[in-house]
């Protein structure tokens, strides 16, 4: 299903959630490619979610233990997925888990088994799984499946995303049948999709274990990969044997265009450039670029804080433009947005009554700025 939209020249199609790993229309001209306006992203840090959690948290004096006010809580997803779906974003991002927490995961025993610092989902975890061993929470009680189911019932999509900016090397150690332990998980679950969050080198025998591990799991789940956009860092570097095979591997790759400081739209760039981010995974593939977006990136610079956003989405158009004038496929999916929990202007807030702001106002105005 596809509406057109025109803009800046150029012909912009919206498609589903579910049409975004099948190849979509190329129109023949240089000015008319479809873009995917519906279906992006938003990632989540889960320490975003915990302190609300906890105000919907009370004690119940009857039972003698702690419990969630569901009738809030529900109230909380609905506001929170009614924010998100007003621009087009139908899944998120939770993160971020390791690998080296599986079998805790698999388990759901977060004190037999070893957890990282690093893993903040499992963290969180644990911290219930000990109220819930002191008699002081609700012994039915499962976090992560709170969230999972709280973000389906209103209609968004959940994937668990691994790794991330604090993940070392060793994080990403397998064991035997971790690949069925982690699909296992997914099931019990209903996790949609999983995404590998890779910012650190990997040494060459890791990287052959995540290629069988990947092959397995793709045929399972949704299975994306995220990195940052050096070429010769990562798609050409430690990461070569898994983009060599990208179009079997993976159903997504997501490019982290961003520092704290900067962000990298160039199309010709020699170091990061799309046109050879296209190049390496063969245009045929171009449909599964997902380019991201951070709030904390100054893209209005030197323009009005408030137009962040905006000025984002006016990045985005002219870096489509300037391959489309390449010659070069642009039917990517629609873009995701990382939001920054230090920026005061898109701090989140809530109340007890179940009103929620839990969207970053720069993420709200670059995706509707995309959509006039």
């Amino acid at each position: 299903m596809f509406k057109e939209i025109f803009l800046s020249g150029l012909c912009l199609c919206a498609t589903s959630y579910a049409d975004t790993n099948a190849p979509q229309p190329i129109c023949e001209t240089t000015t008319c490619e479809s873009i995917s306006l519906v279906g992006g992203a938003s990632y989540y840090d889960l320490g975003k979610f915990n302190s609300t959690i906890w105000d919907y948290i009370y004690w119940d004096n009857d039972k003698g233990y702690s419990v969630i006010n569901t009738d809030m809580m529900d109230k909380f997803f609905e506001s929170i997925c009614a924010e998100l779906k007003s621009v087009q974003i139908d899944q998120v991002y939770l993160s971020f888990a390791q690998l080296s927490c599986l079998d805790a995961y698999y388990h759901n025993d977060f004190e037999s088994y070893p957890i990282s610092t690093n893993d903040i989902i499992a963290t969180q975890m644990k911290v219930f799984k000990d109220a819930q061993n002191a008699g002081t929470m609700d012994p039915e009680f499962n976090y992560l499946k709170m969230l999972v189911d709280g973000f389906h019932k209103y209609g968004i999509k959940v994937n668990l995303s691994f790794g991330g900016g604090n993940a070392a090397a060793a994080e990403y150690t397998l064991t035997e049948h971790s690949a069925s332990k982690l699909a296992s998980f997914l099931d019990n679950y209903g996790i949609d999709g999983i995404d590998f969050d890779i910012e650190v080198v990997l040494a060459e025998g890791v990287v052959d274990q995540l290629k069988t591990f990947f092959s397995y799991l793709g045929k399972k789940r949704q299975l994306t990969i995220t990195v940052m956009m050096g070429i010769q860092d990562w798609p050409e570097g430690c990461l070569k044997d898994l983009f060599d095979d990208f179009g079997h591997l993976f159903d997504g790759v997501n490019l982290m265009a961003y520092s704290d400081t900067t962000y990298y739209l160039d199309a010709v760039n020699v170091t990061w450039g799309f046109t050879s981010w296209i190049d390496v995974i063969g245009k045929k593939n171009a449909h599964k670029i997902c380019v991201g977006f951070f709030d904390q990136v100054p893209y209005e610079a030197p323009d009005d804080r408030s137009e962040r956003g905006e000025k984002a989405a006016g990045a985005y158009l002219k870096l489509v433009s300037d391959l489309q004038s390449l010659h070069y496929p642009t039917n990517f999916r629609a873009p995701f947005w990382w939001p920054a929990e230090e920026a005061s202007y898109n701090h989140y807030t809530h109340a007890k009554d179940g009103s929620v702001t839990f969207i970053s106002a720069d993420q709200d105005n670059f995706y509707q700025a995309l959509g006039q």
